[in-house]
């Protein structure tokens, strides 16, 4: 997966394991993109089709809960639900319309062996200012967050790690290692 290699997930993971956020509690947000949308290319046509093997459910979701997994555990309980929006998405380059047999929108509700909830969503056909990934976790004693302003979701591009450690780690309050490069 392309998710847990990223440098800002392992320093987060460190976060988390020296307590850097206390106990982590909840997971909320997820990953938007632009693909699986209403409209695609008849050249990206076969990603509509489960035999590729390269869709939201299998591509953006499946990198999205390894790094859920990665911080916070292995998912012990899941509840999820999977929909297809936009079934006939349109051809932009030939007038045509395609035939979606696969997600473009997945909502998980899961618990991690850490005890952590996940509230997970990963929505297909988002506007391109709007398309982020967000991966915010609160723990008892602070917070972190993981975001990414790529176009084409988490594997898309570089992640930025934000925490409130980070205030705590100027007092003194925890190890400082976990944010040394």
């Amino acid at each position: 997966m392309q998710g847990w290699p990223d440098p800002s997930v392992r320093r987060a993971a460190q976060v988390i394991a020296e307590g850097g956020i206390g106990r982590p509690l909840k997971r909320p947000d997820g990953g938007h993109l632009v693909g699986f949308g209403p409209v695609t290319a008849s050249s990206y046509e076969y990603f509509e089709m489960p035999a590729s093997g390269a869709n939201l459910l299998t591509i953006t979701s499946a990198h999205t809960l390894d790094i859920v997994e990665a911080l916070l555990g292995d998912i012990t309980e899941v509840d999820a639900r999977a929909e297809t929006l936009w079934p006939y998405p349109a051809l932009a380059d030939t007038g045509g319309k395609a035939t979606r047999e696969v997600p473009d929108h997945v909502d998980v509700l899961a618990r991690t062996t850490s005890g952590a909830v996940v509230a997970a969503d990963v929505l297909g056909g988002i506007a391109p200012e709007d398309a982020t990934f967000r991966f915010g976790l609160r723990g008892t004693d602070g917070w972190l967050t993981l975001t990414d302003g790529s176009l084409f979701g988490v594997q898309g591009g570089n992640l930025t790690l934000t925490s409130s450690a980070q205030d705590r780690r100027a007092s003194g309050a925890w190890n400082r290692t976990a944010w040394e490069s």
